[in-house]
């Protein structure tokens, strides 16, 4: 497993701390989603006080990394800090473009992107860092520019409804409308102009 220092926000304090970018994600990581995240999520959904839907609650990754693990065409990542997983993302090289600007080309297909429950603003009013989510999507976008890809830019995903407002506003990529044989999940697609403008923004 290789590590290079990242940066991430404390959600306490709003200062940036160091973490770890991970590749690719181990049998540690994923004993981390069920041995934490799961507790964790479950509690947050029986205790509060108003009715809260995580669409990826299902996700299993132990299946995931039997799937995909150790396969050069998927390329995995994790983010650790403070001992605990902050985020993983499985990404896939095989995929191709559906921007008619660029049909046909390769991308960086992100299979499957998740930071840890207690990160999501969805599940907790102080998450306990943020920047996970957004760190991942900048690993995506920095591999399509990887000469060994030829993407340059180019980063396609499929999202959960839930997502797809961040994927639009805060990663500026373009919604090309839900899928009919997915629904209903919408398919978003960067080019080169746009990845360029989310890694110059930061996370």
């Amino acid at each position: 497993m290789s590590q290079q220092n990242i940066l991430i926000v404390d959600g306490t304090t709003g200062q940036v701390v160091e973490a770890h970018l991970c590749e690719p994600i181990t049998d540690d990581h994923v004993r981390d989603t069920q041995e934490k995240w799961k507790p964790w999520e479950a509690n947050a959904i029986t205790t509060s006080a108003s009715p809260l839907v995580e669409q990826s609650a299902h996700w299993d990754w132990e299946w995931k990394l039997q799937e995909f693990g150790g396969q050069i065409a998927f390329p995995t990542f994790a983010i650790e800090c403070d001992g605990d997983t902050q985020g993983l993302l499985i990404t896939s090289t095989t995929e191709s473009c559906r921007l008619p600007a660029q049909r046909g080309m390769s991308l960086i297909y992100v299979e499957y992107l998740v930071t840890a429950p207690w990160n999501r603003q969805t599940l907790t009013a102080s998450p306990r860092y943020t920047a996970v989510g957004s760190v991942l999507m900048s690993v995506a976008f920095q591999l399509s520019f990887d000469e060994a890809y030829d993407c340059n830019g180019r980063v396609g995903l499929y999202s959960l409804p839930q997502s797809s407002k961040w994927y639009a506003e805060k990663c500026g990529m373009t919604d090309l409308g839900i899928d009919p044989h997915k629904p209903p999940l919408s398919y978003f697609e960067t080019t080169t102009d746009q990845a360029k403008a989310f890694l110059a923004r930061g996370a």
